[in-house]
């Protein structure tokens, strides 16, 4: 049996607004709690949970919300609500969110292991400069002077445009 895929609305606050209810109806919407040991049921909700923590920290709540309209997304915006909204049109959409959370893991991943590099790096360059004359001590430490600039500046560049992929393909504003 094939399972027909339900484009969702997840939105994102501190505080819950009844409004929502109003412009979408009781029976379209689902609104749970976050808390820092919570696990949404919904996968989708739960990766973007986590990308919303990433950009705007700690939220109270999700809101998901089914069947509705462009008219209700163009009044929801117009009412000027607090919540950060992301919007999951289609499978693609869906696959495309799934394997976007799994390479910001591995950037996190590679950044905790980058600074973990860096620091044993910086012990071996402090230890080295009694033991290498100044030369060597002088290249060495101007090659650890670069790589501490180039993870920092593939760093910024990859936040930023992941940020900018992530917010053009999936928030609504």
């Amino acid at each position: 049996m094939t399972k027909v895929f339900t484009p969702k609305l997840y939105l994102f606050g501190h505080e819950y607004n009844e409004a929502v209810e109003r412009i979408f109806g009781k029976e379209n919407i689902k609104m749970e709690l976050i808390t820092p040991t919570s696990s949404l049921a919904d996968p989708i909700a739960e990766k973007l949970s986590e990308f919303a923590d990433y950009r705007h920290g700690r939220v109270s709540h999700i809101v998901t919300v089914t069947g509705y309209e462009n008219k209700q997304l163009t009044m929801l915006k117009l009412a000027g609500l607090d919540y950060m909204m992301f919007e999951v049109k289609t499978v693609d959409d869906q696959d495309t969110l799934s394997d976007w959370f799994d390479d910001y893991q591995t950037f996190l991943g590679w950044w905790d292991s980058g600074n973990d590099f860096l620091s044993a790096q910086e012990t071996l360059l402090n230890n080295s400069e009694s033991m290498f004359d100044d030369d060597y001590y002088g290249a060495l430490y101007n090659t650890n002077f670069d790589l501490v600039d180039m993870k920092d500046r593939f760093e910024e560049v990859y936040r930023e445009g992941f940020r900018r992929a992530f917010e053009n393909k999936f928030q609504l504003s």
